[in-house]
């Protein structure tokens, strides 16, 4: 017998020693089903892959969240629009574009952290076009604090007004 037959049959052997030893230490896991545990046949040990979500709860929790960013969203845009309503860094003193700057920075850091908390939010799926708006309008006011161009805040104004319109639920401050 050559040596490549002998490894051959090595690994042949191990592999079967493998697989009997699988079928003998191995138990079948069985889920239930909801008849199953209505009826009392589940396994003491059986536990559903994921959680139960209350869709109400869901729901009202998003709604909330949503309500809260939608608030400090608007915060945000009139912060920028006062701010950055006739300023730019052209022509101005050294010392005065390097604040203009750490600010831009600034507003760059608020909005993105916006973003975050927006993502972290688990949407149901009646909300999914309500939660891609709030991103969307979060787009704008980055846009507008790197361009700096007013059409970029005035729209994203408007996008969140008609969104409000859409959901009677969020109700938005008033403008300052």
């Amino acid at each position: 017998m050559s040596k490549r037959a002998k490894i051959l049959l090595a690994l042949t052997a191990l592999a079967l020693l493998f697989v009997v030893y699988l079928i003998i230490t191995l138990k079948p896991v069985n889920i239930a089903g909801p008849e199953q545990k209505e009826a009392g046949l589940a396994p003491l040990n059986s536990q559903p892959l994921k959680g139960d979500v209350d869709s109400e709860v869901l729901s009202q929790d998003y709604q909330e969240a949503a309500q809260a960013i939608a608030a400090e969203i608007i915060i945000e845009q009139n912060m920028l629009k006062a701010y950055y309503a006739g300023t730019s860094t052209i022509g101005q003193e050294p010392e005065t574009a390097t604040a203009t700057d750490e600010l831009t920075a600034k507003a760059i850091e608020r909005v993105a952290a916006l973003k975050i908390k927006l993502m972290e939010i688990k949407v149901p799926l009646e909300y999914k076009d309500l939660h891609l708006e709030l991103l969307l309008v979060l787009n704008q006011m980055e846009n507008f604090i790197a361009t700096g161009a007013e059409i970029d805040i005035d729209s994203s104004m408007e996008s969140l007004n008609n969104v409000a319109l859409d959901y009677d639920w969020l109700q938005l401050p008033e403008p300052e």
